[in-house]
This record gives C-alpha cells, structure tokens and sequence, in this order.
C-alpha cells in the first residue's frame, strides 16, 4: 500500500511541475512578446500558441537584398529570404507576402506597367508574378539542346542576381554567376540573346533610358556596355580594381554610375567611356548607387551602414543619412524624386525625406 501511495505522490509531483513549467513557459513567451512590441515589432508577426522555446527571435520578415519602386510610387516590393513583400509605400506596411518557390531571392523589378513582378535568385528559374493576385504567370528557364532524338533539358540558372525589364516592357536582362548576361523575350520566357565577355560573374544590370544600351557590372572589376539589340559588346569600362556590384543610368542616358568593394563610386560619359568623376567618402563596400528620377542627386548605400546624397554636377555630398546599423544592401528614389528607400541585410526598411534628410519611417523586418 504504501509503494502504491508512494507512486501516486511520485506522479503528482511531475504533474505539477509540468504545470508549473507550462505556466513559466507561456509567462516567458508573454514577456518576449511585449519586449518585442517595445522594440516596435509587428504584433502580427508574433505567433502567441504553441511556440517552442525561443521561436520569436525566429520570426520575422526575413533578410532583404533587394528593393523595387512600382511605377506609380504607391508601393514597392522587397526582396530577401522569405519571398517578396509588397508594401504600402507611405506606411511601409506590407501588403502582400508573394510566396511560392520564391525563397532567397535576389533582385526584384516591376513591369513598366506596374502590373508584374520579375524576380530571381538562388532558385532554378526567373519567374513572373501577378502583383495583384501573386499569381506566377512566367517562367524563365534556361534551355539547352541535346543531341539528335532527345528532348531538350531545362538547365538551373546559377544564382540570378541582377534583372531589369526594359523600358517597354517587352524584355528583361539578367546577371548571373555563370558570367552569362541574358536577354529574354518577356511574354513568351524563351532566351533571345546571351552576351558574353565577363570573366567572372555579373552582379548588376540595366537598361538605358531608351533600352537600346545594356550595362553590367561584375566580379572581374569591369563594367560593359552593350548594345541590346545585337548582343555586340560597345565599351569596356575600367576603374575599378575589384568586384562591381552596381550600375545606375542616368535619367537621360549620357551618365552611368559604378560603385563596388572598392568602396569608390565612379561617373562615366557613355558615349564616350571616358571617367568622368570618383566619389570618395564610404569606408565599406558599396552596394547600391541610383539615380534620381529627375537626375540631380545620386544615391549611395554602403556597408558603412550609410546612405550618401550627391550633388551630381558638383560631385558633392548634399547628405548623409544615418541609422542603419547592419550595413545598406539597396537605395531606390521614389518616382517624384521626394523620398528615398533605403534596405539594410536584416530586412529594416527606413524611409528618407530627400530634401531634409529625414528618416520618415522605419520598419523592423527581422527579428534577432
């Protein structure tokens, strides 16, 4: 008899820890959400059943690599590890999650029409996405022929990094770590042009205002342009001792902007190919360089966790903007010129007023 009571109390005891612990659980659970809405973490990215252990720190929307402005400038989309968020371009809130087999991507760009979405990174293909429903409506796949008798093989791209449509919206350009720079036709997915003339992999393209020329940075310190019509390479553009991770044309063509792990930013003629000025200031990589839509002010990002404003005539820095703390991966001005959006790797996106310098909003994207 007393073995059995011995038991019962035994098994009482576990029980009651179990609660006990249950109850420290959920209270731990309770007391890291509230830290994180202190911190200003969107409620609905905090999950409050059912957790494991530590599983908010694990929540969140992601890292970011990339960020895109729609046409109209009333959203814009980010790119990174969770897929591409469409966002509300004056609260910065998201609007949509499109999913899929969209992990890990790359570089995003809308159609000039507003209406798709390109994107590409580590997956196998470049898809096309509806923005409205998040539909996939194209597929890019890179398409190889095989001896006679046999069916042809759909070959993975190698990491698409960079990719533009055109000003028609007819094609898109994209760069790869195969070196390989591809034209695609937009409405059917087939390949209509493969350039090639880097030594190493290419980190970023775009097209001239007009889409007749294509330029391309990459890891072999060079920039080419091209002519997008013929594939044919026009100029090779020297400066840069090592990799090249971004190109800006000007707004009316006759600029092209260069930035890399050098940490310079250089200004070409493009008819010319002739340097035309070095921008020196970031102490880190620099990751991104763009263009105002009005062309008078260029936008830097660096991992000197900075974003730099320059005077483009006088190539002088109008402002330096601060508060990102985990390096600046994309700038993108906003279609009137007025605000500016930066991206940090953890997924913070902050908002800039470009005359003032102001940072407007912040969003957190990724929980630590």
């Amino acid at each position: 008899m007393m073995r059995q009571y011995a038991l019962i109390f035994v098994l009482f005891l576990l029980i009651f820890s179990a609660l006990l612990g249950g109850v420290s659980a959920q209270n731990d659970i309770q007391s890291e959400i509230e830290e994180a809405r202190q911190k200003g973490y969107d409620p609905e990215d905090v999950q409050q059943w059912n957790l494991p252990e530590g599983a908010l720190r694990r929540i969140g929307k992601g890292e970011a690599s990339d960020v895109a402005y729609a046409p109209d400038g009333q959203r814009f989309a980010v790119a990174g590890s969770m897929g591409i968020w469409i966002c509300d371009a004056r609260t910065l809130n998201p609007v949509k999650l499109i999913a899929g087999d969209t992990k890990n991507i790359s570089t995003v760009h809308f159609s000039p029409d507003g209406k798709t979405i390109a994107s590409g990174g580590w997956g196998k293909t470049i898809d096309v996405w509806d923005v409205n429903t998040g539909r996939n409506v194209k597929t890019l796949s890179r398409i190889v022929t095989t001896p006679s008798g046999n069916a042809p093989l759909t070959v993975p791209l190698m990491w698409v990094k960079s990719l533009r449509f055109s000003p028609d919206g007819k094609t898109i350009v994209s760069g790869d770590l195969t070196k390989n720079v591809r034209l695609w036709d937009a409405n059917t997915g087939s390949t209509l042009k493969i350039f090639k003339g880097h030594r190493h992999g290419v980190n970023s393209v775009c097209f001239s205002p007009d889409g007749k020329t294509i330029a391309t940075g990459s890891d072999d310190g060079t920039i080419r342009l091209w002519n997008a019509d013929t594939g044919k390479s026009i100029k090779t553009l020297k400066g840069h001792r090592v990799h090249v991770f971004s190109v800006s044309f000007s707004p009316d063509g006759k600029t092209l902007a260069s930035a890399g792990l050098d940490t310079m930013v250089r200004l070409w003629d493009v008819s010319t190919g002739k340097l035309l000025k070095t921008l020196t200031a970031h102490t880190q990589s620099v990751n991104s360089v763009y263009f105002s839509p009005d062309g008078k002010t260029l936008a830097t990002g660096s991992g000197d966790d900075t974003v730099h404003l320059w005077d483009v005539d006088k190539g002088s820095i109008l402002r330096t903007l601060t508060g990102h703390t985990d390096g600046v991966r994309r700038v993108r001005f906003s279609p009137d010129s007025k605000t500016l959006v930066s991206v940090g790797s953890s997924g913070t996106v902050r908002l800039w007023d470009v005359n003032t310098g102001r940072n407007i909003k912040t969003r957190i994207g990724h929980t630590r």
